[in-house]
């Protein structure tokens, strides 16, 4: 199921695959990052409970966003060092935003829904 989930939501062109060990690994560059980025930061959160404020958590996915237009929409190549560091960063401020949204959904349940029905 998780092989489902990385790799068919993957392009993986081999040129864009990174090759570690002599064997080219089955995910792009980008998309490993994201990966990566999102594990690392739920991590992070798990060991801290802490989350960075929402506009750094925003500001953090727009570089992904910008190279990923900037080659579809100019057809300038990003490298694959490029594609990975902005999906690292861009998975980071994802699952922080993902855990965020999460937060403030249960809070509102929890003040708004759960409270009412108290009264």
């Amino acid at each position: 199921m998780i092989c489902n989930i990385l790799y068919n939501n993957c392009h993986r062109i081999p040129s864009r695959c990174p090759v570690v060990f002599n064997m080219r690994l089955p995910i792009c560059s980008r998309c490993l990052g994201i990966w990566l980025g999102l594990f690392i930061a739920f991590v992070i959160y798990l060991f801290t409970n802490t989350i960075p404020p929402l506009a750094i958590c925003v500001l953090m996915v727009v570089p992904t966003v910008v190279d990923g237009a900037i080659q579809a929409v100019y057809r300038i190549m990003s490298n694959n060092r490029r594609r990975f560091i902005t999906g690292l960063i861009g998975g980071a401020g994802a699952a922080w935003l993902g855990i965020s949204l999460m937060n403030l959904s249960v809070e509102y349940i929890v003040s708004n829904v759960i409270l009412l029905q108290d009264k």
